[in-house]
């Protein structure tokens, strides 16, 4: 591991570097963030004075949406559960500038709640972010995943049948393909019931799955860094373990890109190079943490171990058939596969 030199895309590593920069001063990383967002003009002016459910919106990606469209003059409101997620969300967006988004603090499960709230806020656009996403804790909630994951996905759609809803945005991750976990399994649930039923939710009702986005709560970069501050070894959970990652711009790029242009029932995927060894993640960082003043790395620099429970060494972004009539498209300053319903 000593010898490995870091490989990682050009926009990734720009990426990391910049996180790891500000969190070596204390600062945000985000607090810009809108103004990283790439987003062609057509796409911009789908959203300007329109109203917009963000499910999840007290969350890394939702929030981050919520920002970028309250900033494109959409009229947003942000719906999470997790009041400490909607006070991060009202500071960050104020800091902005212009018209912040109006908050909820309610649980998308609860009908009679979001009854109340889709009837003084029918939404034109919904764009469903809020789910479980801690793929370990997930193995033993099998029950929980399925209720957050699954169920309430299908019945906020279904009482946004009534609302005259134009997208419904619904967004997946690549641990959906081919799953073999609870958390993947859940998304593929999701998935397959917009594909069947998705028709009577929105005009539109569309699918993106996400790549791992790069330092996102509770990810791998934040733990690395922990571990680094402390001096300690990184763990890798196997040498052939990899991953697919998106930057938090591209993310949102991507969602908001789909949001406006999906047809009904596809499915939106990035169209990645290759995945990205975690071991060379883990190499980057010790080596722009070096830059930064950190412990150095110890003797050995990472510490191997075995996959949990529901971990697989690598994931796709797209099935064996589904690549086969999977269509390239570029949007967003991205290249992307476009998957028609079957």
């Amino acid at each position: 591991m000593t010898d490995r030199m870091p490989q990682l895309p050009a926009e990734l590593q720009a990426e990391l570097a910049a996180v790891l920069a500000a969190w070596a001063q204390g600062q945000d990383p985000w607090r810009d963030f809108p103004r990283t967002v790439r987003l062609d003009d057509e796409a911009a002016a789908a959203y300007r004075g329109r109203k917009i459910l963000v499910t999840g919106g007290g969350g890394f990606i939702g929030g981050a949406l919520a920002r970028v469209l309250a900033g494109l003059g959409a009229e947003v409101l942000a719906l999470d559960k997790d009041e400490a997620g909607l006070v991060r969300l009202q500071d960050a967006a104020r800091a902005d500038g212009g018209q912040p988004p109006v908050l909820a603090l309610a649980d998308c499960r609860i009908a009679d709640r979001m009854s109340t709230i889709l009837a003084a806020f029918p939404p034109a656009i919904v764009f469903h972010c809020a789910a479980h996403k801690y793929l370990p804790l997930l193995e033993s909630q099998a029950q929980e995943a399925w209720a957050n994951n699954c169920a309430a996905v299908v019945q906020l759609g279904r009482q946004l049948g009534s609302c005259g809803t134009e997208a419904f945005v619904l967004v997946s991750t690549d641990k959906a393909v081919e799953p073999c976990s609870q958390l993947g399994a859940s998304k593929q649930g999701a998935e397959h019931a917009l594909q069947s039923e998705g028709a009577q939710w929105a005009r539109r009702a569309v699918t993106v799955r996400l790549a791992n986005v790069l330092a996102s709560g509770g990810s791998v970069v934040e733990r690395y860094w922990r571990a680094m501050r402390q001096g300690l070894p990184l763990e890798v959970r196997h040498p052939a373990m990899e991953r697919y990652f998106l930057t938090l711009p591209q993310a949102v790029a991507l969602l908001l890109a789909a949001g406006a242009g999906a047809a009904a029932g596809e499915l939106w995927a990035p169209r990645l190079e290759a995945p990205v060894p975690i071991q060379d993640l883990a190499a980057a960082m010790q080596a722009l943490g070096r830059g930064l003043g950190l412990p150095p790395p110890p003797e050995p620099p990472v510490q191997i171990t075995a996959p949990r429970p529901g971990e697989k060494l690598s994931e796709q972004l797209l099935a064996t058939a589904e690549l086969a009539r999977a269509q390239p498209l570029a949007a967003a300053g991205l290249p992307i596969w476009r998957l028609p319903p079957a």
